[in-house]
């Protein structure tokens, strides 16, 4: 061989020619620079050459009736369907448990430079997750609204509101992570042979189609306006002359409140035996913190006793006119219901429009 070939080195003293690494651009690349260049498991993702526009279509039928005059009662069925949203169909993924892959195949885990893609159903060496971004996601919402108005007559203007909701959806709603790229549809080869549905209609709702959590089953709400039956002309104080009306007449009462249900999510990844369930706030406790020890509740919360005389007195009186108190003073959080409550009212001149103090908000 001449001096000039690029495939092997000139003959050495011993007569045996010595191979080197071809060069220029056509050269195979090492194992290690292309270990480098691509690592085991690239994320792809891909649009769905089929995309329709996103569509919502909302319905109504409502009736409504004056029972007594200035009211008036409503009803109404209300709804929405939402069809082509957003979602993401996931493949080559690894199996969702080692379980799965022992399972199906009887084999140990794969180790070494692969073992991340090894497991995958379509390419077991670069591709890691592929994500194809679609349209076939859908949503249902339907509500029963009740309404009972009472327009500003004789001193007294109310509405009260009632609505009954059912909103279900395949993701993309705020309980659920409020993201299509993680509601995602999987493929069967994950999961043990029939523990999962084959067609992606099926797979869509057996696996993502569920409540919205964030919007609550019941919910009401109301607000009111009462002129206060005193000063002259009225059934209190009528005869009073005028210098004095001006302190003691024209006096309203407005107010509004709320309360709604809230869904909790039972959780799914715990499993076996428990201890008894408790209620932390009603088991009394030592609790010695600072130095001196003194009658607790567990949790946090300071026994009744201990509660200033006046915070009890609210707590009894927001009892009786059903309202949920924040906290304690010392600012430690007490348990709440499943039931969230919101109410408040104040007092006004209606003639200065001088809103006055609350009378009660919690």
């Amino acid at each position: 061989m001449g001096p000039t070939d690029d495939c092997a080195s000139p003959t050495s003293s011993t007569g045996i020619a010595t191979a080197r690494p071809a060069r220029g651009p056509d050269a195979p690349m090492s194992s290690r620079a292309l270990r480098d260049r691509i690592r085991p498991g690239i994320q792809m993702t891909a649009l769905n050459p089929d995309l329709p526009t996103a569509r919502a279509h909302q319905y109504n039928f409502t009736i409504e009736h004056e029972v007594i005059k200035d009211t008036v009662l409503r009803a109404g069925l209300i709804g929405t369907r939402g069809r082509n949203l957003e979602m993401m169909e996931l493949f080559n993924r690894n199996p969702v448990s080692n379980y799965v892959w022992y399972v199906n195949t009887g084999l140990p885990l794969p180790t070494g430079t692969f073992a991340n893609t090894a497991r995958r159903s379509y390419d077991q060496t670069v591709y890691g997750d592929i994500r194809i971004y679609s349209k076939f996601g859908y949503s249902n919402f339907t509500g029963v609204q009740l309404e009972a108005e009472r327009r500003f007559s004789k001193g007294m203007a109310f509405q009260f509101f009632y609505l009954l909701s059912n909103s279900m959806s395949t993701g993309a709603t705020p309980s659920q992570g409020g993201d299509f790229t993680v509601n995602g549809i999987e493929q069967p080869d994950r999961f043990l042979p029939g523990s999962y549905p084959s067609s992606v209609a099926d797979r869509e709702r057996f696996y993502r189609y569920s409540r919205d959590g964030d919007i609550p089953k019941h919910h009401i709400r109301f607000n009111y306006l009462y002129d206060l039956p005193l000063g002259r002309g009225k059934k209190l104080l009528g005869n009073t002359g005028k210098k004095a009306d001006r302190l003691v007449g024209g006096w309203q009462i407005a107010g509004y409140g709320s309360t709604n249900s809230r869904w909790f999510a039972l959780p799914a990844t715990n499993w076996g035996s428990f201890s008894p369930v408790t209620k932390y706030g009603l088991v009394p406790i030592n609790d010695c913190r600072g130095g001196a020890c003194r009658r607790a509740l567990a949790g946090g919360a300071r026994a009744s006793a201990a509660r200033p005389a006046a915070h009890r007195q609210w707590r009894r009186v927001g009892a009786a006119l059903g309202l949920v108190f924040r906290g304690d003073p010392d600012g430690r959080s007490r348990h709440r219901p499943p039931w969230l409550r919101e109410l408040s009212a104040v007092r006004a001149d209606p003639r200065t429009r001088d809103a006055r103090a609350p009378l009660e908000r919690a």
